[in-house]
């Protein structure tokens, strides 16, 4: 794997099936996983809960909801990913910087300019993330 390039005609390699299931599984993944916990935490009696599961409750719902926001984020790095793989330039790096830019972008929605830097370093480990998911599920794309 290259940091900065990837194989010429990645996309051709990979189709749009994989990549709209990877990039949809990035987006919808904190979801399910907080929806099941949530629904976890329904069924073990929350009244023996301490009230540290109060304020895990609180940014599990925040998980819940986040596909709301982040899906044009998923949206421009599905279709990005999609073009820098068929020109053979989607590297680690590149996916890192893409991520970082429509990070901060969509931290910028928020308004707040801590929001902003924190988006824009998630954004970034969640790119790459999803470029070496990609690798591992087509690995001759790159």
């Amino acid at each position: 794997m290259s940091l900065l390039a990837s194989t010429p005609g990645g996309f051709r390699r990979t189709g749009w099936w994989p990549m709209a299931g990877v990039t949809t599984g990035f987006c919808l993944g904190p979801a399910v996983l907080a929806a099941m916990s949530l629904w976890l935490g329904q069924v073990v009696d929350p009244d023996r809960l301490s009230q540290g599961f109060t304020q895990l409750r609180v940014f599990l719902t925040l998980l819940l909801v986040s596909p709301l926001l982040s899906w044009p984020f998923w949206t421009l790095i599905g279709a990005s990913a999609a073009v820098l793989m068929e020109r053979g330039t989607y590297g680690a790096l590149v996916a890192m910087g893409l991520g970082a830019a429509f990070g901060g972008a969509t931290g910028a929605l928020v308004g707040q300019p801590l929001s902003v830097s924190l988006a824009a370093i998630v954004g970034a480990i969640l790119a790459t993330f999803h470029r070496f998911a990609l690798a591992m599920l087509r690995p001759l794309a790159f």
